[in-house]
């Protein structure tokens, strides 16, 4: 795809800014090290403008480092500092009053680039951001925590975390298959308005006394619920006791969710629910007929919250490579619909690592139950930690609605 008149225009005057501001300042910088405490001394500007310029001057930055650009005040408070630093530099310091003479008609050129596309500095900043082929600066999940916030306030619930647990292994009812298990858990989340109904979970329907139907998931704890709660595979030990107030709603006609009605609010109403389940058989374990080779687990973000937090635990036999793709989607033309387009992925980079190995490595200061919980459910299920490969994602404040896709290539059936 032919480059955009905007970033052909953006590149030029960044181009612009960085030759004529970076000569204008040269004589009262010659000799130090870039950077906003040297340069801060060198000119005698405020350590954060100092710190803006060095971003700004970055050859290594792309069109990100606009967001650098400081307002023209400060713009030009550095071309007169620049100038009265390199007073007496002869021939230099007359380079350098002419470099600042072009370094402000490209800054000239800037103001007309930022209205032309933008209309404001803060719509031009976003814009640049959005710009990134990965997004992981700190300008970015700065946006994001904003959404989230603005999200909670305006919906009315907010959690702490989504948290989910997804382990892979070859069938213990069908050779051909694969059993997935998921552990998932919301926490600490809390209402900030008290008339909010919010779905908090979702699930295949069971019988009337809460036992699985054929092809359906089996919950990996026979809790004593409730009526209103049958089919609501909740883990009591790792669930808040007692939780809220929550209604059976009948989704479709395979599945049901369960509501948050209205209540107190605030952190004194918080509340943690986990639930586990797994599928026996739950998918494919080899290449099919067709050519289609791939599994697919999904995490869908279905609250404002501040971390999105996966953990994948998958047998060493099971795929070409226990390491899958991943890939972040925004599911507002999907829904949790299994499939997207090209057009549906975000550009966000997440926190991905492999844990190696067995359950050595799961444990998080941050979640001091965390550990427990992973070998509860691998206890639960029958499976030999030694013979899983496990992998981490997290998703700092991630957008709503959007979803992780993870994905692994299956083996051809010898």
């Amino acid at each position: 795809m032919p480059e955009s008149e905007f970033h052909s225009e953006a590149r030029a005057i960044l181009s612009e800014l960085r030759k004529y501001l970076g000569a204008a300042i040269e004589p009262a910088t010659r000799g130090t090290t870039p950077g906003a405490t040297e340069w801060s001394r060198a000119l005698d500007i405020d350590t954060k403008l100092a710190w803006k310029l060095t971003h700004l001057l970055d050859p290594d930055g792309d069109l990100e480092a606009l967001e650098f650009v400081p307002g023209r005040q400060a713009f030009d408070q550095i071309l007169e500092a620049a100038g009265k630093a390199g007073e007496g530099a002869g021939g230099t310091a007359k380079k350098a009053s002419e470099a600042s003479g072009a370094a402000r008609l490209a800054f000239e050129r800037y103001e007309t680039l930022v209205r032309t596309h933008a209309g404001s500095r803060k719509a031009f900043d976003v814009l640049v951001t959005s710009q990134r082929p990965r997004g992981t600066s700190r300008a970015e999940v700065n946006l994001r925590r904003g959404a989230v916030e603005a999200n909670a306030s305006l919906l009315g619930v907010r959690a702490g975390a989504q948290v989910a647990i997804y382990g892979l292994a070859p069938s213990s009812v069908d050779e051909n298959s694969l059993d997935v298990m998921g552990v998932r858990k919301i926490e600490g989340t809390e209402r900030m308005r008290p008339n909010v109904n919010w779905r908090i979970a979702r699930s295949f329907k069971t019988a009337e006394d809460g036992t699985p139907l054929p092809g359906g998931p089996e919950p990996l704890v026979k809790a004593k619920l409730s009526k209103a709660l049958t089919g609501l595979p909740v883990v009591p030990d790792f669930s808040t006791t007692p939780l809220p107030t929550l209604a059976r709603l009948d989704a479709s006609p395979s599945a049901v969710e369960f509501e948050m009605r209205g209540g107190e609010v605030g952190a004194s109403a918080r509340f943690d629910l986990t639930t586990a389940e797994i599928f026996r058989p739950g998918d494919n374990r080899y290449a099919n007929k067709d050519g289609n080779r791939r599994t697919r687990i999904f995490a869908g973000v279905r609250v404002p919250c501040d971390l999105l937090y996966v953990d994948l635990i998958v047998h060493k036999d099971l795929f070409e490579s226990t390491e899958p793709s991943v890939q972040i989607v925004s599911t507002l033309h999907t829904g949790m619909s299994l499939e997207f387009r090209d057009s549906d992925i975000l550009p966000i980079e997440p926190e991905f690592m492999s844990l190696g190995r067995g359950l050595g490595k799961v444990k998080d200061r941050e979640r001091p139950r965390h550990a427990e919980l992973v070998r509860w459910a691998m206890l639960e299920v029958g499976w030999n930690p030694d013979d899983f490969d496990v992998y981490r994602f997290k998703l700092q404040y991630p957008p709503l609605p959007s979803g992780v896709a993870f994905d692994w290539l299956r083996r051809k059936k010898k």
